[in-house]
């Protein structure tokens, strides 16, 4: 009984890690897209730590950095777009969701908490690849 027990384990669990590799951005408030921009993030210290946009949306990034950053910090993020001929600059304010190591640096994913409306118009745009 327990070895049958055993076998239902082991396909729930199958069946959860395929289930969640299939799924869409459908639990995300917002659409993300694959973004390279430089950014800039400041911390509450008044440290600058350099970083690049991996993916962004309307409310939130993933940003790769060379320094780890505190979840639930609260920073000033500055994002220098290039886009199609459009070059502006993006600044927020964001909090610090979680973090990851990656192989020679780390993964953050911040939140927009303050962000200007032609910002967060651009951002939407681009995200649901209006633009």
């Amino acid at each position: 009984m327990q070895e049958n027990g055993a076998v239902v384990m082991t396909q729930d669990l199958t069946d959860a890690i395929l289930s969640t590799e299939h799924q869409s951005d459908e639990g995300r408030r917002h659409p993300r897209r694959a973004a390279r921009w430089r950014a800039r993030i400041q911390q509450l210290s008044g440290e600058y730590v350099d970083a690049k946009t991996i993916n962004i949306s309307e409310s939130g990034a993933m940003l790769s950095v060379g320094t780890p950053v505190n979840i639930n910090a609260k920073v000033k993020l500055e994002i220098s777009v290039y886009y199609q001929g459009i070059h502006k600059t993006l600044t927020t304010i964001a909090i610090v969701r979680h973090h990851a190591i990656a192989t020679s640096n780390y993964t953050i994913g911040v939140e927009f908490l303050q962000c200007a409306e032609d910002a967060k118009s651009f951002l939407a745009r681009y995200a649901n690849k209006l633009i």
